[in-house]
């Protein structure tokens, strides 16, 4: 079950339960009224899925839980659910066959430095 149960207060639960990972285990500090620090905590979990089931049926039953998330009634105004990630990985694929756009601007700025640094493009 998510965290919250069916009544699935998940937004909540998952930001406080990352306020004290990162910010309690830090040292950065739980976000407060009074905390006057700004942090930039982290934190990270490394899971050896194998560990728990074989890596076959976890994809399989993560692929079922995206097809099942898609599935989703689309909110007026979209064409698409997409989950997390899926639009970086279809702007990196484009960009690996198209290459990366650099306004003239910028370009410009980018072979004056190289120029100063001694770097022939």
């Amino acid at each position: 079950m998510p965290l919250g149960g069916i009544a699935a207060y998940k937004g909540f639960g998952l930001g406080f339960m990352f306020d004290i990972l990162a910010g309690g285990l830090s040292g950065a500090g739980c976000s407060n009224k009074g905390n006057k620090r700004i942090g930039n905590a982290v934190s990270m979990e490394v899971i050896k899925v194998k560990s728990f089931l074989p890596l076959r049926k976890f994809y399989l039953e993560v692929e079922k839980f995206i097809k099942f998330v898609k599935s989703s009634k689309i909110a007026p105004g979209f064409k698409e659910i997409l989950v997390p990630g899926e639009l970086e990985y279809r702007t990196t694929k484009e960009r690996n066959r198209k290459g990366i756009f650099i306004d003239s601007e910028t370009w410009s700025e980018i072979k004056s430095k190289a120029k100063e640094l001694g770097i022939n493009i």
